[in-house]
C-alpha cells in the first residue's frame, strides 16, 4: 500500500497515494524515483515475509471446520494504561463435525479462559492461535457459543503497513488522547480473538467502555450509551451486514462530531457522520462537503450505497493515510487542509465501500479487485466534475515513471504495492475501452449486484465472468496478459502515403518491440487531414501488423491510441519507406537467404523472434551502407544450437522504416 511514486508519499490502505502539491491532470509531475524506490522496495519485504509466515502456519491447521456467524466484541479500554480487556463471543456452526476449533489471538495478549455454552474448556494459546478442544465436539450444522476472555496490552506492531501499531494509543497535536485501530492486513487478532480470514464474514456488536471524556467511533448503527456512574461509559455499536475481521474498527478520541445526510429516497436519508478532533473541526467542513455528493454519485453508477441501513463516517486518526473500515473510514489528520487537496483520499475510501467492503476479494492474492477498483474510481469521480480530459490526464498521471510495472496485478509480491493500486486501475481503464461504456458500467452494476458476491467475496475470475456476460465472448486473453502477466506493451509505428488527392492510400505500420508477449488490444489510429482528423480503431495482436486506408485528401500526420487508452510506450511514428524483406527459400528446411533495402546509411537491425515473441536469433546489429543487403540464416539460436521447425518472425530496423516478415522452418 504505497504512494503514486510522488514525491511526498501517504501509504492508505486502500493505499492512498498523495501528490505533493502537485495537481492531478498534468501530465507532468516531479517524482524523487530513489526515495520512492527505497520506501516501496523496504516495505515489500516486511510484507512478504508476514503474508507468508501468515500462510504457512494457516496451512498447518484447520479452520475451515466452522464458521462464525456474529461476533459480540466487549472491550474494556484503558488509555493511561493503554491496555485492554476483552470478553469476545463468537457464534459459531460447524461445517462438519469438530472436535477442535482455532480462533486467531497474538501470543502478546493473554487468554484467561475459554467457554463453550458457558462451560470451561481446555485450550492452548502459541503461534498466535487459540486452539480449544471442546469436551463435547460439535456435530456438522450445530451452533454454539464460544467465549475467550483475555487481557493486555495490544502493542503489535503492523509490519505490513509500518509505523503503526494495530491498535494505538496516542496523543492529538493538542494533547488529547486518540485510540484507533488498524488491522490490515491480517491484525484484527492483535487486538481480539476471531478468525481471523477474508472469506469468513459476520455480524458483530462492539461494546466499548471507556472514559466517558471520549466518543467511541465504530461500524455500523449507535445502539446506546450508558453512564456508569465512574467515570466511564458503555458504547454499544450493532454491524447488521456481515463485516470481514479486518474492516472492524475502533477509532476514539475526544471527537467533534457533526452529521451531513445523504438522502437515497423522497422520504429517506442516511446519515454521513463525521468524527473529527476539535481543533480541526473547520478544515474537515471544507474537505469533507464533497462526500455526500460522492455517495450520490458512486450510487449512481454501481448502485446504492450498500450500507444504506447503517451510515457512512469518516474518523480521523493519527496514521498518515486512509483506512475503509466498512462504513466507518479513517482518515489522517494530515490531510484535513480545509482547501479539498484530498479529495481523492475521500474518493478513494468511499469506493471501498462498495469495492473490498461489500464485495471484499476472496484471496489476497486478488486484492487489486479491492484496491486496483478503488484508485479508479478516484478517477471516474474527477471525470464526472472535471471532465473527460482530466479523467484522461489523471489515468496518465497513474503510469509507473521508471518503465513497465514490476511484477503482476494477481498475486503481487506485496499486497499494497503500486501495481496493484495503479496497474490495477488501468486495468479497469483498458476494459471500459475493450468492453465500450455501457458494457462495461453494465458490468461493473451487475458484478455489485451479484447475489453470489454481494456481502461476500470474489476473486479475479468470478469478476472476469461477469464482464464476458456483457461483453458476449471470453475475456482470457485481456486477463491473461493484463492481470496475470508482467509487463506492457511498446508500440512503434510508421506511415507512408501514395497517391494524391481522392484515392490517395496510406499504409501505417505498427510494431510491438517489446521482448515477450505479444499484446493484443484494439488501438485507435488517426489519420490527420486538413479538414478533420479520420479516427479508426482496429485490432492489434501480432508484433507487427500494416493497416491500409484510402483518403479522399492528404494526410499530414499520423497517431495512434491519441486520447490514452492503452497502458504502454507509444514511440512518435516516423514517415517513411517501409523496407521490402524477402526470404528465400521460405518454408526452408536448412538455411535461407535475408534480402533487403537501405537507402541511406545507419544503423540495421535484423533480429528472429518465436511466435511467443522471444528472440531466437540476431542477425545483424550495426550500421550498414545503403545498398542492397543479403543475410544467411541457417536455423539456428544464438547459442548454435538449432531450433525447432515451426514459423518465425524477422524483425528489420532501418534507420528510415521498420518491417516483418514470416519464415518457416521445416525439418
Amino acid at each position: 500500500m504505497f504512494a503514486r511514486f510522488f514525491t511526498v508519499v501517504c501509504i492508505a490502505l486502500c493505499v492512498v497515494q498523495v501528490a505533493s502539491g502537485a495537481a492531478f491532470g498534468q501530465a507532468a509531475r516531479s517524482r524523487d524515483a530513489g526515495w520512492f524506490a527505497e520506501r516501496e522496495w523496504a516495505a515489500r519485504l516486511g510484507a512478504r515475509a508476514r503474508i507468508d509466515r501468515d500462510r504457512k502456519v494457516k496451512a498447518q491447521i484447520d479452520q475451515s471446520n466452522f464458521g462464525v456467524q456474529h461476533y459480540h466484541i466487549a472491550l474494556a479500554i484503558d488509555a493511561s494504561a493503554g491496555t485492554i480487556a476483552g470478553r469476545v463471543t463468537a457464534v459459531v456452526e460447524a461445517t462438519t463435525a469438530a472436535g477442535t476449533l482455532v480462533f486467531d489471538l497474538v501470543d502478546g495478549l493473554v487468554v484467561d479462559s475459554v467457554l463453550v455454552g458457558g462451560a470451561p474448556q481446555a485450550f492452548t494459546h502459541q503461534n498466535d492461535l487459540v486452539t480449544i478442544t471442546l469436551s463435547t465436539p460439535l456435530s456438522q450444522a450445530e451452533q454454539a457459543d464460544v467465549t475467550i476472555v483475555y487481557s493486555g496490552a495490544p502493542d503489535t506492531p503492523n509490519d505490513v503497513i509500518g509505523n503503526v501499531a494495530a491498535f494505538n494509543f496516542e496523543t492529538t497535536r493538542a494533547g488529547n488522547p486518540v485510540i484507533y485501530s488498524f488491522s490490515a492486513p491480517t491484525f484484527a487478532r492483535a487486538w481480539w480473538p476471531c478468525k481471523d480470514v477474508l472469506d469468513d464474514k459476520a455480524t458483530a456488536h462492539l461494546v466499548v467502555t471507556v472514559s466517558d471524556t471520549l466518543i467511541v467511533a465504530s461500524n455500523g448503527v449507535l445502539q446506546q450509551t450508558i453512564d456508569n456512574g465512574d467515570g466511564t461509559q458503555e458504547v454499544t455499536w450493532a454491524v447488521s451486514n456481515p463485516v470481514a475481521t479486518y474492516l472492524v474498527s475502533l477509532a476514539i478520541s475526544n471527537y467533534d462530531v457533526f452529521t451531513h445526510y445523504y438522502r437515497y429516497a423522497p422520504t429517506d436519508s442516511m446519515p454521513v457522520v463525521y468524527y473529527v478532533y476539535p481543533e480541526d473541526r473547520a478544515d474537515a467542513e471544507i474537505d469533507f462537503a464533497p462526500t455526500v455528493p460522492m455517495i450520490q454519485f458512486y450510487s449512481g453508477l454501481f448502485g446504492q450505497y450498500p450500507f444504506v441501513d447503517e451510515k457512512y463516517a469518516m474518523a480521523e486518526f493519527g496514521w498518515s493515510g486512509g483506512m475503509e473500515n466498512q462504513t466507518c473510514t479513517s482518515y489522517g489528520a494530515r490531510f484535513l487542509t480545509g482547501d479539498n487537496r484530498y479529495d481523492r483520499i475521500i474518493a478513494h475510501e468511499l469506493a471501498h465501500q462498495w469495492w473490498g467492503d461489500m464485495i471484499t476479494c476472496g484471496d489476497w492474492r486478488d486484492i487489486w479487485l479491492n484496491e486496483g477498483f478503488a484508485t479508479y474510481c478516484e478517477a471516474l469521480w474527477f471525470e464526472s466534475t472535471r471532465g473527460r480530459q482530466y479523467y484522461m490526464d489523471y489515468m496518465d498521471g497513474l503510469r509507473w515513471p521508471f518503465g513497465p510495472f514490476p511484477g503482476t496485478i494477481y498475486d503481487p509480491d506485496y499486497v499494497y504495492n503500486t501495481t496493484v493500486y495503479d496497474k490495477g486501475a488501468w486495468v479497469l481503464h483498458m476494459l471500459r475501452w475493450v468492453m465500450g461504456d455501457q458494457d462495461f458500467f453494465d458490468a461493473m452494476r451487475a458484478y455489485a449486484a451479484d447475489v453470489r458476491f454481494a456481502y461476500g467475496n470474489a476473486v479475479t475470475r468470478q469478476f472476469q465472468e461477469v464482464c464476458e456476460g456483457y461483453y458476449g465472448s471470453s475475456l482470457d486473453w485481456f486477463f491473461d496478459q493484463w492481470v496475470y502477466s508482467e509487463g506492457e506493451p511498446a508500440y512503434t509505428y510508421y506511415w507512408k502515403k501514395s497517391g494524391s488527392g481522392a484515392g490517395q492510400q496510406v499504409d501505417v505500420r505498427i510494431s510491438q518491440t517489446q521482448d515477450g508477449l505479444v499484446y493484443r488490444m484494439p488501438i485507435e489510429i488517426v489519420l490527420e487531414m486538413p479538414t478533420g482528423d479520420m479516427r479508426v480503431t482496429r485490432w492489434n495482436e501480432v508484433r507487427n501488423q500494416t493497416y491500409s486506408f484510402e483518403t479522399m485528401e492528404p494526410v499530414t500526420g499520423v497517431s495512434i491510441d491519441p486520447d490514452g487508452w492503452i497502458l504502454g510506450d507509444k514511440t512518435q511514428g516516423k514517415r517513411g519507406d517501409l523496407p521490402a524483406l524477402a526470404v528465400t527459400p521460405n518454408p526452408f528446411n536448412q538455411d535461407t537467404e535475408i534480402s533487403f533495402q537501405t537507402s541511406t546509411s545507419g544503423w540495421v537491425s535484423l533480429v528472429v523472434y518465436d511466435v511467443t515473441g522471444a528472440r531466437v536469433k540476431v542477425l545483424q546489429d550495426g550500421p550498414l551502407p545503403p545498398a542492397f543487403h543479403i543475410i544467411l540464416w541457417d536455423g539456428r539460436n544464438d547459442t548454435g544450437a538449432p531450433v525447432a521447425k515451426g514459423v518465425y518472425y524477422l524483425d528489420l530496423h532501418t534507420p528510415t522504416a521498420h518491417t516483418t516478415t514470416r519464415a518457416v522452418l521445416v525439418r
